[in-house]
């Protein structure tokens, strides 16, 4: 499920598009949160794998969405 932010990070920086996160950005917003609860939990194997998608997946929404 979160693999899809990774692959957004990834392929936005490689231009590659996502229409499902174009038409709705708050989407992404909406699944950081998820990412950020799930890690507050402190699922050693969760935190190894995803720790980095809010970050970048932020920094996506800013570059690319940002007013």
């Amino acid at each position: 499920m979160y693999g899809q932010k990774k692959k957004l990070n990834d392929g936005k920086i490689d231009k590659i598009e996502f229409k499902e996160y174009d038409n709705d950005p708050k989407l992404v917003l909406k699944e950081i949160k998820e990412i950020l609860s799930l890690l507050k939990e402190n699922n050693g194997n969760f935190s190894l794998f995803n720790d980095s998608i809010p970050i970048s997946a932020s920094c996506v929404l800013i570059k690319y969405y940002g007013g």
